[in-house]
């Protein structure tokens, strides 16, 4: 085994997370384990929560809309907005858990464009549950063949 490696098996075995202690105290020891308590954290997180109607700091604003502010909040969201969006990340960035890198969204937008933009509407109209069920798909599906 040469030098470059073992470099990169000792840095891979330094990066794993092997376990993670909660906020209850609890240890959540094991790949599966630490893969759930990171899965649920962020279901967490992208879930909502309060309603805004529920916050007394909101009462003091107006509740008003131009109506030419309104239609451009529900406007669906185009295959253009989501490309130039995609051209604003670095090229070496992978937004996702698949590890694809946007360079390689950019480079094969002409094969993948219509279904990255069908699952990134599905993503912002549907919700975080919908996208992790999607990433464990995708990653069945396009990365093992």
């Amino acid at each position: 085994m040469n030098f470059f490696h073992r470099t990169t098996l000792a840095r891979r075995k330094r990066n794993t997370i092997k376990r993670l202690w909660d906020d209850s105290g609890r240890w959540h020891v094991g790949q599966q384990a630490v893969s759930n308590y990171f899965v649920q954290n962020y279901q967490h997180l992208f879930t909502v929560g309060d309603s805004p109607q529920s916050w007394p700091v909101l009462e003091s604003f107006p509740r008003r809309l131009e109506e030419y502010d309104n239609e451009a909040l529900l406007r669906p969201f185009s295959r253009e907005e989501i490309f130039d969006a995609l051209k604003q990340m670095g090229k070496r960035k992978a937004p996702g858990a698949d590890g694809l890198s946007v360079f390689f969204f950019r480079r094969y937008w002409h094969v993948i464009g219509d279904e990255v933009v069908a699952n990134i509407v599905q993503i912002l109209t549907t919700g975080m549950k919908w996208f992790l069920s999607f990433i464990k798909l995708f990653r069945r599906s396009w990365l093992t063949g």
